[in-house]
């Protein structure tokens, strides 16, 4: 079994990332210990990505 390290997009922490469910699309959420941050590795609607989202938003 191999093991694959995931890091935070916000704190950029790989050994406080543990699993947190799945999202309503089955993806695996993943949740940080060291920063109050839910995220997923891999997203079905591309609004929702980190940088389109932020230009949405801007």
């Amino acid at each position: 079994m191999a093991k694959i390290d995931v890091v935070c997009p916000r704190c950029s922490e790989t050994h406080e990332v543990i699993r947190n469910g799945h999202s309503g699309s089955g993806a695996q959420l993943y949740r940080c210990n060291q920063c109050p941050k839910t995220f997923q590795l891999s997203y079905r609607y591309n609004g929702a990505k980190p940088e389109p989202h932020q230009a949405i938003v801007d």
